[in-house]
């Protein structure tokens, strides 16, 4: 085995066969280390990347707004108003958002998100429109309360969110990017805010239950074209699952300590 090794460079390692007579020649050019390079000085979150673009998006609390950089300084991207953000689910494109705002009439009056009907302390869902980071033209779409957790499509032209009004039901809807054509797939009455996650072709939704009775958080399989919901495993103490890119497995988080309780194969 040939190594090559220098100081600041990723090492190149290369089987060779000797045999008499044989000769070998390599052109060899190592590749510097990557760096980590500070971005923005200070205390940040809800951190995106456009690929599109080539930019990092994330969110500065004490400033109540998001901010924008590539390789200069950091932009203001959003006006400094959304305030009380408890949770942001990026789409893929990066140019809308879900914000989960805590309501709270005091302190977010004369923002977009003032809303004097729902009650004090609750949890509200807007689609957030950075209007390709144009600060003239952003918009906050209110779509409700009771929205639990929320998945885009990989495409980000679909969503999928848990949805429990307050009036007993509670089902996973299904809905265009804009929570348009709304439409509940399946009764979730015997669910806790369950988490989601989209199967590559669209064709599943992979589900975990989110109870405090952790035995009973199992993870559930969901095949939009049959309508059918299936267990998936039928150990309880999971904490997520998620496909992966190719939609052939599926991987998931659990208290077990058993290694094997970590993949599922379709």
């Amino acid at each position: 085995t040939l190594k090559v090794e220098k100081e600041g460079f990723v090492p190149y390692e290369k089987k060779i066969e000797v045999k008499y007579f044989k000769r070998t020649n390599l052109s060899i050019i190592l590749k510097e280390m990557p760096t980590i390079t500070s971005i923005y000085e200070g205390e940040a979150s809800y951190l995106a990347y456009n690929k599109e673009s080539d930019l990092f998006l994330f969110y500065v609390s004490k400033e109540s707004a998001f901010y924008r950089v590539s390789s200069l300084d950091p932009i203001l991207t959003t006006p400094p108003q959304i305030k009380n953000l408890v949770d942001v689910i990026w789409n893929p494109d990066r140019l809308t958002a879900i914000l989960k705002i805590k309501n709270d009439n005091t302190i977010l009056a004369g923002t977009p998100f003032y809303n004097p009907a729902a009650a004090q302390n609750e949890i509200m869902t807007y689609l957030y429109d950075f209007g390709r980071y144009d600060l003239l033209h952003q918009e906050a779409h209110f779509w409700g309360t009771g929205i639990g957790d929320l998945e885009f499509t990989p495409k980000g032209d679909q969503v999928a969110y848990f949805y429990e009004p307050g009036t007993g039901e509670k089902s996973l809807v299904v809905a265009n990017k804009d929570n348009s054509a709304i439409n509940r797939i399946v009764d979730l009455r015997n669910f806790t805010n369950p988490l989601f996650s989209w199967s590559p072709d669209l064709k599943n939704i992979v589900l975990t239950n989110r109870s405090k009775d952790y035995p009973s958080n199992k993870i559930y399989i969901f095949n939009l074209i049959e309508k059918k919901l299936s267990p998936v495993v039928e150990t309880g103490d999971n904490l997520g699952a998620i496909f992966d890119d190719l939609g052939e497995k599926i991987v998931y988080g659990t208290y077990s300590s058993d290694p094997d309780f970590t993949t599922y194969s379709l």
